[in-house]
């Protein structure tokens, strides 16, 4: 297990609220063979901070590329190196000592499994993380298990969102790097699609941990660009589930749009107007995006071009 090499990739972007509790966490673990930072043009005091760990390898770059196509120059430096495992992880979260060689632990016997992740637990680690407490409990297995308190030690899921991913290099090298049509938000949820897709399983280890601060200053945070922020993210869960609908495209498009009209009528109907702007600033960047998606969706970009044509992840 000690022979394996584990590079650990963080991508981060004004992140300096966390990002020196992040690296340390990684820094100190004596699995990891290398930590590589993709800067993503911060502009608070990150670059200062990242200057007090001359051990890691950094990738500084001069604007935000977005968090998968950031994550994609990392993996692509861990593949060309042959590592065996990639861990990713948010810039916001911290990991314990053991939390990897407990992923590796379940790696090794469940070989099945391209995506592990560990538990995510609040800053105050004194509840799990809403959202993977949501996820988890959509599976029976883990209620179960939880209430009669014989958990097991890998839970299957359909997705956890991409804060603590350890990803094995053969699922990498099948599946390929993260798709560049996401910025930021839903790229996770393709890659796991994806993932199913080629046959591998997608896990969560209840007794490995990872806290998940989930960190943002909203209240220094302009109601434009919380508007904007929405609006994004509501834009790539539409990208997402447009890319994995099984329907012919047109046809999925118009569904589409028959359920985000009805929902804006809703929002307006009932007076939510910023939520009513978010929802028509999402479908005009879904609309503008449509000719690229349907792009992707036709050639369905493969692992070997992503492998052998590493400028692919910066486009």
């Amino acid at each position: 297990m000690n022979q394996l090499k584990i590079f650990a990739i963080v991508v981060t972007y004004n992140g300096e609220d966390t990002i020196d509790e992040c690296l340390r966490s990684l820094t100190d673990d004596a699995t990891i063979q290398r930590v590589i930072v993709i800067d993503n043009g911060s502009q608070d005091s990150t670059l200062s901070i990242l200057s007090n760990f001359p051990e890691i390898k950094l990738h500084r770059l001069g604007s935000n590329i977005g968090f998968g196509q950031a994550n994609n120059i990392g993996i692509m430096e861990a593949l060309s190196e042959e590592a065996d495992f990639v861990f990713l992880l948010n810039q916001d979260a911290v990991i314990f000592e053991d939390t990897i060689p407990k992923l590796l632990a379940v790696a090794d016997e469940h070989k099945e499994y391209g995506i592990l992740s560990p538990m995510h637990i609040n800053g105050s680690q004194d509840q799990i993380d809403p959202k993977v407490s949501d996820y988890l409990t959509r599976n029976n297995a883990y209620l179960s298990d939880l209430y009669f308190s014989k958990e097991k030690e890998c839970y299957e899921v359909e997705f956890i969102n991409a804060a603590a991913w350890l990803i094995s290099d053969d699922c990498l090298k099948t599946v390929g790097g993260f798709d560049d049509i996401f910025f930021m938000y839903g790229e996770d949820d393709d890659y796991c699609h994806r993932a199913r897709k080629a046959n591998y399983k997608i896990g969560v280890v209840p007794m490995s941990m990872a806290i998940h601060y989930r960190s943002g200053r909203r209240s220094e945070t302009t109601l434009r660009k919380r508007i904007l922020q929405k609006a994004d993210y509501e834009t790539s869960l539409s990208l997402a589930r447009i890319k994995k609908s099984k329907k012919k495209f047109l046809l999925t498009i118009i569904l589409w749009l028959i359920d985000h009209v009805s929902a804006m009528l809703k929002l307006l109907f009932n007076g939510h107007f910023s939520d009513l702007l978010v929802s028509l600033i999402a479908g005009l960047k879904v609309i503008i995006r449509l000719p690229k998606l349907f792009n992707h969706i036709k050639k369905s970009r493969m692992a070997g071009a992503f492998l052998t044509n590493p400028e692919r992840a910066t486009k």
